[in-house]
């Protein structure tokens, strides 16, 4: 049994679909991704009875698909993300969500200016941004100018993203 495709990389968070063909004696190949048991040796990818991997954390681990007695494997490698999720929900005078609010991530060293996105109808906002420290300034039409935890830059509360993150913010009139 050949796994293919033959290690692969993948990032957590990612997945990868494997297929396992069969190779018989008299050299004819079939697709038995459907037929075989899917397995992986740790806990850096889960595989689905598909053959759908996906990467759980930085690491490596062997692919294996078995029909009875015959198995063929590959190696998976998976590596951190090289961003994560930094989102939440921007709410107003009495926990109302504000949507078309103006969302800014600064570097929390330096105050760099990094992104800007507006709030879904739902008062939700999403930042993709690498491992880092970051401060949030918030725009919102009837509300001042606002950064998390404080009024200004220097106060404000520093976000230490190390993975997927959810900060809320509340603004006040």
């Amino acid at each position: 049994i050949a796994v293919t495709p033959a290690n692969p990389s993948i990032a957590a968070g990612a997945t990868q679909q494997f297929t396992a063909t069969a190779t018989y004696s008299d050299a004819s190949t079939a697709n038995i991704t459907s037929l075989v048991t899917w397995s992986s040796t740790t806990a850096s990818a889960t595989i689905s009875p598909t053959g759908l991997a996906t990467g759980v954390s930085a690491g490596t681990s062997t692919i294996r698909a078995t029909l009875g007695a015959v198995s063929g494997s590959t190696t998976l490698t998976v590596t951190a993300p090289t961003s994560y999720a930094l989102s939440g929900t921007i709410r107003g005078t009495g926990g109302v969500a504000l949507a078309g609010a103006s969302v800014h991530a600064f570097s929390a060293t330096g105050g760099t200016y990094l992104a800007s996105v507006v709030t879904s109808g739902s008062g939700g906002y999403s930042f993709a941004l690498p491992v880092g420290s970051y401060k949030l300034l918030v725009q919102a039409p009837g509300y001042p100018e606002q950064w998390h935890g404080s009024a200004s830059y220097a106060g404000a509360t520093t976000i230490v993203l190390s993975g997927n993150q959810t900060v809320d913010v509340s603004l006040t009139p």
